[in-house]
């Protein structure tokens, strides 16, 4: 079954297949509730067999995401069926055909880096797809597995929102939105601000932003105003500083897989790995400018504004123990 690689079966082995169908047909099983399915056949890479590596990678996952889907639809026709491209480009020229014979047999593709956007061409290849076509939101946060969950201040939802805009204007229609933790209020506000543009595209950005930080703060007129310029602001304080741009894929705030020890909480790397020394110093003294700021505002639910600034302290103790 694996003639090319641990992780993977080989697309040309009847085995293999006959254990890919049992994979699918546990899922397709109406007990779990279940209405649909993401696909990622790219995630952990490709047979490279002599058989396999024959085929261009677009190509040889379009054999497996076809005969996939083909299965899903003869047993689920209800089924919305979904594909994500992690690992898998679709930007590519010379690709296109067999990204395209993928559309034919499901909902919709999401692109995770959005490089056909960073090239120019996402527009054409979604007027040249047979499906819906999205992106993961622009900017998205992987909610660590086991930090508590007022440790970081991140808020990144302009920057979301402005990404999901622009995917629209192209004539995107779908979004692989991941959820967020809503007890930390900085998420809330990110994740709202994103979804109302999923909701209604056409809404602006910093609108967006001012509809998600009255619902979750409760504050309206100047303290709305004054509010969405400081979540601006701190969403400033950090991408301004990193070289992370709005659709290149996840932000990892601990590593996603640590082998050194995956049960405990892992070292924050979105502050070690893309902040230097120098900028780590200067994002804690916007920070603490930041909380200074946030302790004035007339704030009607004190607990909600005391988990606020336990995100950013959160921060500060992640960047001091870092030096």
């Amino acid at each position: 079954m694996a003639a090319g690689g641990k992780q993977v079966m080989c697309a040309f082995s009847p085995e293999a297949w006959e254990w890919q169908k049992r994979v699918l047909d546990f899922h397709l099983d109406p007990v779990w509730g279940l209405d649909g399915v993401s696909l990622q056949s790219a995630d952990l890479g490709r047979c490279e067999c002599p058989k396999c590596s024959k085929l261009t990678p677009a190509e040889h996952h379009a054999l497996l995401l076809r005969r996939c889907a083909d299965h899903i639809h003869d047993n689920r026709p209800d089924w919305t069926i979904g594909q994500a491209c992690w690992g898998l480009r679709v930007d590519q020229p010379s690709e296109f055909e067999h990204i395209r014979s993928i559309s034919d047999k499901v909902d919709y593709i999401v692109e995770v880096s959005e490089l056909s956007a960073e090239a120019g061409r996402r527009a054409e290849i979604i007027s040249g797809l047979r499906c819906a076509f999205g992106s993961l939101g622009g900017v998205f946060l992987e909610p660590p597995q086991h930090w508590d969950r007022l440790r970081w201040f991140l808020p990144c939802g302009l920057g979301a929102a402005r990404a999901l805009s622009a995917l629209a204007r192209d004539g995107g229609q779908a979004c692989e939105y991941f959820y967020r933790p809503f007890a930390n209020p900085v998420e809330e506000v990110s994740w709202r601000t994103g979804a109302r543009i999923l909701q209604a595209p056409s809404t602006a950005p910093e609108q967006a932003l001012s509809e998600a930080v009255a619902a979750v703060y409760g504050v309206t007129g100047q303290d709305l105003t004054s509010l969405c310029q400081w979540f601006a602001r701190g969403e400033g304080a950090y991408f301004s500083r990193t070289d992370f741009k709005a659709g290149q894929g996840s932000i990892s705030l601990e590593p996603l897989i640590w082998n050194e020890s995956p049960s405990a909480p892992g070292p924050p790397v979105y502050l070690s790995r893309r902040l230097t020394p120098q900028a780590r110093q200067d994002y804690a003294e916007e920070l603490r400018k930041l909380k200074e700021e946030f302790m004035q505002f007339r704030i009607p639910d004190q607990e909600l504004a005391g988990k606020t600034l336990r995100c950013i302290e959160g921060t500060l103790s992640d960047i001091a123990a870092l030096g």
